[in-house]
């Protein structure tokens, strides 16, 4: 493998008379001693690596390709090549549409296969400059002449700008002429990404741009919402994306919100193509607050006619279901469980709202909490079975004894005042009446010191 020559101390050392005559920072790595490598010097290098560190790749390849290894040994190197590049690259594109910018660099710069010489005479020969701007010019010089790497190197340096833009403050006083230009050079970028969900990536960096170049206009974002070129970049991520975050953003900025169609289409549409848990959690859960959104009256009990809203209401309910299905985080499901449970008692389906209670007291709650819910529940339906309960989840529950007397006492004096069966009453009676005993022998103890059974 070739390797550009290495860097001499004395190469390293611009004079000032040099940075006088050539100010511009491409002419600062002009006057060291590396030189751009060519596509030949890149390819020997990449396959060299490549042999090193994933020798089995060539012969995955062959294999693949139904290729002889010895016999067709250059056309196996050209493809491994290619489909590794091809792959390297598209990580790298994907990490800058990701708004990662300094990993995604650090991927282009690794391509410039500096020696450990080199690298040592460069970061001295750059010390005034940070990491990052270094390697970034380095990266334009040293790629220079390898066309294929072109539109890839610009893409990159207009999301960046665009990026850069979209963060308050990161660069004063873009105007639209400015924004325009990298918005030009990002679509040109499209040739070079590849699916729907790389786009709408793409769309979500330029509406920040414009976002911010009317903050800088205006003083603050339009009143109302996005407007103008901010907005096209909004309805074409809407038409593209499958990301729940991204349609979330984008309800922020419309004048109509969550309740805009097209925001509502783009969420259905996560239904339709995403495979993601978590996103289609999100998805189901932002539909139901579209269906909730759509019923005036919501948090009354609607009558038979009030047909519309108890459609949307059970719609509701349909989608907050599956968001519960998919969605993992204990605290989230539980928040799900207590939206649904009280719109199910708004739509006067009580035996629902019960059992859904019911799971939220087992499943969710534990200890005292679990024995208190149990006691709410039989308090709201009038039914003695939950209060039975709750006394079994405190008999066997790890509660202190001071909390476990108070739970069963409350039971049982609420298992007194119901009217069921006499002989229910007649032993609830009995076991708040030795309850109560044992609470005054615990109290006497207390009060004067003693310790284990006192005398009768």
């Amino acid at each position: 493998m070739e390797n550009s020559d290495q860097l001499e101390n004395n190469d390293a050392v611009i004079s000032d008379e040099q940075k006088e005559n050539n100010p511009t920072e491409e002419n600062e790595v002009k006057f060291l001693s590396i030189r751009p490598l060519s596509e030949d010097e890149l390819k020997v290098l990449v396959l060299q690596e490549m042999m090193m560190q994933k020798p089995e790749v060539f012969a995955e390849t062959a294999a693949k390709y139904n290729l002889d290894l010895q016999k067709d040994n250059a056309d196996v190197a050209n493809i491994a090549y290619e489909e590794n590049m091809s792959g390297y690259l598209e990580q790298t594109v994907m990490s800058m549409l990701d708004e990662n910018v300094q990993p995604a660099y650090e991927q282009l710069y690794h391509l410039c296969y500096f020696t450990p010489e080199e690298e040592a005479a460069l970061s001295q020969s750059f010390a005034g400059k940070s990491d990052f701007e270094r390697k970034s010019l380095l990266i334009n010089y040293r790629l220079a002449e390898i066309e294929g790497l072109q539109p890839i190197l610009d893409f990159m340096g207009a999301t960046g700008e665009a990026i850069a833009y979209g963060i308050s403050g990161d660069k004063a006083d873009i105007n639209e002429y400015d924004a325009d230009g990298v918005m030009e050079r990002l679509e040109n970028g499209l040739q070079i990404i590849s699916g729907d969900e790389a786009e709408s990536k793409l769309y979500y960096i330029a509406s920040k741009m414009y976002r911010q170049m009317n903050v800088d206009k205006f003083g603050d974002s339009p009143k109302g919402g996005a407007d103008g070129k901010e907005l096209k970049c909004l309805h074409r991520i809407l038409n593209r994306t499958t990301e729940s975050k991204l349609i979330a953003y984008c309800a922020t900025r419309l004048k109509k919100g969550i309740s805009h169609p097209q925001v509502e289409e783009a969420y259905l549409n996560v239904l339709n193509k995403s495979s993601d848990r978590h996103n289609l959690a999100q998805a189901n859960r932002a539909l139901a607050d579209i269906c909730l959104r759509r019923n005036p009256r919501i948090g009354f009990v609607p009558d038979a006619k009030e047909n519309h809203n108890n459609t949307n209401l059970g719609q509701a309910v349909r989608y907050l279901m599956a968001s519960y299905r998919y969605t993992s985080n204990k605290k989230n499901k539980l928040a799900l469980l207590h939206k649904i449970s009280e719109i199910e008692l708004q739509q006067g389906n009580l035996a629902n709202w019960e059992n859904f209670q019911y799971v939220i007291a087992m499943k969710f709650m534990h200890k005292a909490n679990r024995c208190h819910a149990l006691n709410k529940l039989a308090d709201r339906t009038g039914k003695v079975q939950y209060y039975s309960e709750a006394e079994h989840e405190c008999q066997t529950g790890r509660l202190k004894k001071e909390v476990r007397m108070q739970i069963l006492e409350e039971v049982y004096g609420k298992m007194v005042k119901q009217n069921v069966d006499e002989t229910m009453r007649q032993t609830a009676a009995a076991k708040l009446h030795n309850l109560q005993q044992d609470r005054e022998k615990m109290y006497t103890q207390l009060l004067w010191g003693k310790k284990g059974k006192g005398k009768e």
